[in-house]
């Protein structure tokens, strides 16, 4: 199949993505960009960093990228195209988007951001000499809108975490890399139930039908608890050579030898050298009561069907 391959981690936010983006762009012939969709909104801001570790708007790969994908005024072009994407896609766009794509309701706005896009991809892909892009942006929307991209072969991941862990990462206060150190945003347990619900019921009902065998679900305690394993057998999904997987020792290690550049997402993504694959089991302690039965009834059939206990949460 000729074109270009693009691997998208879909999943409710504070659900692991950034780390699996990381992981999978360790691979020879793959690229991670992080989260895309923010890099003319908010990430070309001063004092928003790369994972390179330099602000992304003098970042020279991200530099090259803009000027590939928009020209020489990638700038006032970028502006427009961070504008676009804030009126008219996000999470909650994803069933207008899929009236899109399946022709029942075009939109001259969507076919302009994924022209955008498909150019972007490319982009990325010259400036990196990747043959794979990995975009862990999260949202079905854009995933959407990238498999209706002419030339563009799409995956999909979708990554899942037991929400009461997702409630607990978002009760906890985490900063933006950088010297302005910026709080990242912080939710109440009944919005997160909320958020968490949403990804998923896109990602099972738009995404996993259209895409069929090109999408895969993967829990992250999975992931944590048998990294090469699981690892391995995405890379042999996604076409890349698993035999140079970066995860080693015990407890497992995944080595950050290739340079990379997430645009967006977790302050993971900084990162160098070596980061300990151990599963966040702070929160089945920590995380209050109230919270525990507010996430778990609000979240309970999805809860079911991903094989997550209703009641026993706390280790043993």
């Amino acid at each position: 199949m000729s074109g270009l391959d693009v691997v998208y981690i879909s999943g409710a936010p504070r659900s692991g993505t950034t780390l699996l983006g990381m992981a999978l762009g360790q691979l020879p012939g793959c690229s991670d960009v992080g989260e895309l969709w923010a890099l003319w909104r908010p990430a070309f801001r001063e004092g928003d960093l790369c994972g390179c570790g330099k602000p992304v708007h003098s970042c020279a790969f991200w530099l090259e990228v803009a000027e590939r994908s928009l020209g020489p005024d990638y700038e006032m072009r970028g502006q427009a195209l961070g504008r676009l994407h804030r009126q008219t896609m996000g999470t909650l766009s994803a069933p207008k988007v899929w009236l899109h794509v399946s022709g029942r309701r075009r939109n001259p706005a969507y076919t302009e951001y994924a022209d955008a896009l498909g150019r972007e991809y490319h982009a990325i892909a010259d400036a990196s000499g990747a043959r794979v892009v990995v975009d862990s942006s999260k949202m079905a929307s854009d995933a959407l809108l990238a498999d209706d991209i002419p030339g563009i072969n799409l995956k999909v991941i979708h990554l899942i975490r037991d929400p009461r862990g997702v409630t607990w990462s978002w009760r906890k206060q985490m900063r933006q890399p950088g010297p302005q150190g910026r709080a990242m945003q912080r939710q109440h347990p009944i919005a997160t139930a909320a958020r968490w619900d949403t990804y998923n019921a896109f990602a099972e009902f738009l995404l996993a039908p259209r895409l069929g065998d090109r999408f895969r679900r993967l829990r992250y305690e999975d992931l944590l608890a048998d990294p090469r394993g699981q690892l391995s057998d995405l890379a042999r999904w996604i076409g890349a050579d698993a035999t140079e997987l970066p995860v080693s020792g015990q407890p497992p290690q995944l080595t950050l030898e290739r340079p990379t550049h997430p645009v967006w997402g977790n302050p993971v993504r900084t990162s160098s050298g070596t980061i300990t694959l151990r599963e966040d089991e702070e929160w089945r302690e920590r995380l209050p009561a109230t919270d525990r039965v507010i996430t778990t009834v609000a979240t309970l059939p999805f809860l079911l069907r991903y094989r997550y206990p209703a009641l026993r949460t706390r280790t043993p």
